[in-house]
C-alpha cells in the first residue's frame, strides 16, 4: 500500500489526509484525471459539470499543487459525484459523436467548384492524372481513359486526392443553389488532385443549370457518397 504521492511540482502528500491506496489505484486515478480533463474541455454539460471542467482546466493551466488536485479529485470520486460527472459527460460526448456522424453528411461541407476542359476529353488517358497507376488508382482497377469511367463526363479533381490516394475513384455529391433558388446535384468521380472540386465543363453546366460559367467558380455543399452513385 502507498501512503504518499509525489506530483510534479507538488510538495504535499496524501498521507496527511489519511488516504492510502495501491499502485494500481494510482494508475487508474491518473487515467480518470486525464479522461475527465479531456471530456471537460469538450463538454457543454449542465452548469455544475461545466463549472467542474473549468476549475479542473484552470488547475492544470495554472499548475497548482498536483497533490492538491489529485486529493480533490479523489474526494470527488469517493463521494460519487465524479462518476456522475464522467457518466453524464460521456453520454453527451456520445450524442455529439452520433450527431457528427449523421448530421454532417446530411448538410455536406462547404467547398468551391471550378471547371477544366481537360476533363471533357473522352480519349484522354488516366496516366495523365494523379489517380493513374498506384495500388489505389484507376488503371490498376481496369479503367484506361476518361470515357471508360461510368460517370464520364462527371469526373474531376478533388482536394487531397494525390497520387495513390484512397480518394481515387471516390464519388462526390456536389449540391448547388442556382440564383433562381433551384437546387441541383451532380455526382462526380474523383480522378485527380485539385484545390477546388475541379470538374469537366459538362458537369459544371449541369450543376449550375448553365448559370455559373461567367464567374467560373461557385460555392457548393460537397459530400462523399457511395461509389455506386457514380456507377462504380
Amino acid at each position: 500500500m502507498l501512503r504518499a504521492y509525489s506530483g510534479t511540482g507538488g510538495s504535499g502528500n496524501l498521507a496527511q489526509l489519511g488516504v492510502s491506496f495501491t499502485r494500481c489505484q494510482l494508475r487508474e486515478l491518473r487515467r480518470r484525471i486525464v479522461t475527465a480533463w479531456i471530456l471537460g474541455l469538450l463538454s457543454l454539460e449542465i452548469i455544475s459539470t461545466l463549472k467542474f471542467a473549468v476549475e479542473l482546466s484552470l488547475g492544470l493551466i495554472l499548475k497548482v499543487d498536483s497533490v492538491a488536485l489529485v486529493s480533490a479529485l479523489l474526494a470527488l470520486h469517493l463521494s460519487g459525484e465524479y462518476d456522475y460527472y464522467v457518466l453524464n459527460v460521456s453520454k453527451l460526448t456520445l450524442v455529439v459523436a452520433l450527431l457528427s456522424v449523421f448530421a454532417l453528411p446530411a448538410f455536406g461541407i462547404p467547398g468551391y467548384v471550378t471547371w477544366d476542359a481537360t476533363y471533357s476529353n473522352p480519349d484522354a488517358s488516366l496516366n495523365t492524372v494523379s489517380c493513374s497507376n498506384g495500388k489505389n488508382c484507376l488503371l490498376t482497377k481496369g479503367y484506361t481513359t476518361f470515357a471508360s469511367l461510368p460517370s464520364f463526363p462527371n469526373i474531376g479533381g478533388v482536394p487531397g486526392n494525390s497520387w495513390n490516394s484512397t480518394l481515387c475513384g471516390s464519388c462526390w455529391s456536389l449540391k448547388y443553389a442556382t440564383p433562381s433558388g433551384h437546387q441541383t446535384t451532380v455526382y462526380v468521380t474523383a480522378i485527380d488532385n485539385s484545390y477546388t472540386y475541379n470538374i469537366s465543363p459538362q458537369a459544371f453546366d449541369r450543376l449550375t443549370d448553365g448559370t455559373g460559367f461567367e464567374t467560373g467558380k461557385i460555392k457548393v455543399r460537397a459530400n462523399r457518397v457511395p461509389t455506386s452513385k457514380c456507377g462504380l
